[in-house]
Parts: C-alpha cells; sequence; structure tokens
C-alpha cells in the first residue's frame, strides 16, 4: 500500500429538520436498504419524512423533465423555503451515536460526521473494498443533480483506533443532543455537535489513518462524478466533499449482517458438493451463522444444502467458481423474510455469513475490491438527521 495523501474533513453548515420536529415521523432508513413496502409505509407516515427526497415513488407519466428526481429536488426547495429544513448558521463537525443490542448485548457505533475531501479510492488516504455496478450509480448520480445536496453521510471506518475519540463519546454523552431518535429496530441516534477544540483534535486523528468505505460505495463513486461534473463548469466547491460519517471499529464495533444472493438463471443439478440440510429455511440460515465463513447455505423449491467454500472470502470464492462461470444473473438481499419469499417463487438463494471487519479493511487496503454488496455493516446512520448543501447559491 502506497499512501499519498491524507483524509482531511472540514466543518460544514449541517441541513436538519427544525427543531420541535417529531425525528420518528420524518427520519428513514439509508435509501438502499428499504423494500418497496416500507417506502409507501413511511412515504405516508409523515408528508416531510425524507423518504420523498431519498427514494421517491414513481409515477406512469414519468418523462425526462417530470419525474421522482425532479420531485425530490421540488420537496427539498420547499421544505427549505417553509422552514421545515434549516440549515445550521456555524459550521460544524458533529459526532453521530447510535446504540442498539446485539445478541443480547448493548452496543453502541459512533462517528465523527464531517465533509470529507474527495479523492480516488485506492490512490490516496480513502480506500474501497467493494466493487459498484451502474445502474445504483446512475439512480444517485441523477439524484445529486437535481437536489444538488448530500442526503445521507457515507459510512468510513478508520483502519486504525482514534486516539481520544472515546473519551470525547463519553463527554458529550453528559451534554443535550441537537437530536434524539428511536428507530423501529430500537436503536437510538444521536446527534451533537463537536466543540471547536474536539473538532481539531479529531481533523488531526483522521489525517492521520487511511479510511475504508464501510458503506456507500456507488454514493461515493457518485460524488466524485458529481465533482468533476462542477469543476469543469464552475470550478472548486462544495462539490469537492461528500458527506461522511467516520468511526473507529475498534471501540465502537458495528455489528455485521450477511447480504444473500438470490439467482433465477441456475439450479442446484449445476452445482457440486453440495451437503443436504435436513432443517427448514430459518434452521439453514442459522446453520450459515453459526459456522461463521467457510460454509454458504444453498435453498430452492427443491430442498436446502450446504456448501463448502474454498479461499478467504465466501463471497469472491461464489463469484468466481459458481456465478460468473455459469452467467448468473444475481440479485442481492440483506432480508432473510424476502430472500425465501423469492426461494418460494422459483428462485435459488445462496445465504451469506457476514465477512469479518478486520479481513474487509486487510483486502481493502492492499488494494482489492470485493463482489458488490459483500458486506452490511448495521445499525446504519439514519438518514434525515444531517444533510449537506452543495448549491452555494441557495
Amino acid at each position: 500500500m502506497i499512501k499519498t495523501s491524507v483524509p482531511r474533513i472540514n466543518a460544514f453548515h449541517a441541513l436538519r429538520y427544525r427543531p420541535g420536529t417529531d425525528l420518528g415521523l420524518v427520519s428513514a432508513p439509508p435509501y438502499d436498504v428499504i423494500a418497496p413496502d416500507e417506502r409507501d409505509r413511511l412515504e405516508g407516515v409523515d408528508p416531510h419524512n425524507i423518504i420523498r427526497i431519498t427514494l421517491g415513488a414513481g409515477q406512469p407519466d414519468d418523462d425526462d423533465t417530470n419525474n421522482r428526481y425532479s420531485r425530490a429536488a421540488s420537496y427539498l426547495r420547499s421544505w427549505l423555503d417553509s422552514g421545515v429544513l434549516v440549515a445550521d448558521k456555524t459550521p460544524h463537525l458533529y459526532l453521530l451515536r447510535s446504540d442498539f443490542t446485539a445478541e443480547g448485548t448493548s452496543r453502541s457505533t459512533a462517528g465523527v460526521v464531517a465533509a470529507l475531501e474527495l479523492e480516488e479510492l485506492g490512490q490516496g488516504g480513502i480506500f474501497g473494498h467493494e466493487k459498484t455496478r451502474p445502474g445504483p450509480k446512475a439512480d444517485r448520480l441523477a439524484l445529486m443533480r437535481t437536489t444538488r445536496a448530500n442526503l445521507e453521510p457515507l459510512w468510513f471506518f478508520a483502519s486504525g483506533a482514534m486516539e481520544g475519540f472515546r473519551e470525547l463519546v463519553d463527554a458529550l454523552e453528559q451534554s443535550p443532543p441537537l437530536a434524539d431518535v428511536t428507530d423501529p429496530q430500537e436503536v437510538r441516534h444521536r446527534v451533537w455537535a463537536l466543540p471547536d477544540d474536539a473538532a481539531a483534535a479529531m481533523q488531526k486523528v483522521i489525517a492521520g489513518t487511511p479510511l475504508v468505505v464501510a458503506d456507500g460505495h456507488h454514493r461515493y463513486e457518485t460524488s466524485l462524478t458529481y465533482r468533476n461534473e462542477r469543476r469543469e463548469v464552475d470550478g472548486p466547491g462544495p462539490w469537492d466533499s461528500t458527506l461522511a460519517i467516520i468511526s473507529d471499529p475498534l471501540q465502537f464495533a458495528p455489528a455485521l449482517s450477511a447480504i444473500h444472493r438470490l439467482v433465477t438463471n441456475l439450479s442446484p443439478s449445476q452445482l457440486a458438493g453440495l451437503e443436504t440440510f435436513d432443517g427448514d429455511f430459518t434452521g439453514l440460515k442459522q446453520a450459515v451463522e453459526d459456522a461463521g465463513p467457510g460454509t454458504i447455505g444453498v435453498a430452492s423449491p427443491e430442498g436446502r444444502w450446504t456448501l463448502r467454500t474454498g479461499g478467504e472470502v465466501d463471497t469472491v470464492w461464489l463469484a468466481d467458481e459458481i456465478l460468473e462461470p455459469n452467467g448468473a444473473a444475481v440479485e442481492y438481499e440483506h432480508d432473510a423474510r424476502i430472500v425465501e419469499q423469492a426461494v418460494a417463487g422459483g428462485a435459488l438463494a445462496f445465504l451469506m455469513a457476514p465477512v469479518p471487519v478486520p479481513l474487509v479493511a486487510e483486502k481493502a487496503l492492499a488494494g482489492v475490491r470485493l463482489p458488490p454488496k459483500t458486506t452490511l455493516f448495521w445499525p446504519k446512520p439514519r438518514t434525515g438527521l444531517l444533510m449537506r448543501d452543495l448549491d452555494p447559491d441557495r
């Protein structure tokens, strides 16, 4: 690994819902983990739910000028004009803390939220660990072009411990947060503005360690494309950075979930090495989780099996040995409920175990990009708590 630059973060004027807003009604999960029925539910909860901007519904009469992207921009403008959303008068770095329970244990993730200066992945101090797909990037770029905003923080983790970070989190815990909301999964999300001295200290700490994208590879690459487009016309500006949460995975480790693979043009008869599993779908999923990396579950309407893998990362082995050689058309899904429904409808499912964070970091820093949707870090930052405007004239 050759490091030619350091990550640089800066304070920014956060866009937030006006004080007194019930954040439980207007916030949402990130766009890429929302099932269609959940999207519809969120839109119906409140007319100002952020889902109307981040993942608006399409309409039968949509065209090139009137569509969900143009409607998102219209919502953003009207909510700013009416005071539904307001910009902090003073630029800050922020702290986002999420408290959750995993396997019966109370845990927390926490990170510094900042404007992170963009650079090409793997060429300086910022590294990706997953490959990307063109469809999600085209979707997010269309939204960024119309809204001219960072609507969701991308999630990064430092490759080493962030000195003084735990002490900072503990100190802020003693003061009232700017935002406080508990989501339907019983995760409590809180936001504080960092004092100036703490912000300066965190800038130095983060500049001293490479960063790895935990969640948001498509949006990061989209931000690079948007930056380049704006630079050609307008020169340097706020588009040179993206909204980021930078966490310490050692002191505030996230939970890991798997992202499963669904295939409709491949059958179990084409697979070698399957071992019959006698339990049901739920039992197979649990068996894979208990076994950990090295075992994949396979489910179809015809039955259930386990499959031993080779190599360090199951998603790489599966892609190289089965999916790509057979020309499999792959869909990705983290929700086991949806996976089980797809299997009942005729799909072939590959149930994956989570990939350990240290292995993800090791591969990223070595310049290795894993297959798309290799990891799902949880709990994801709640959308709608902190946003960032990219329009200097607004």
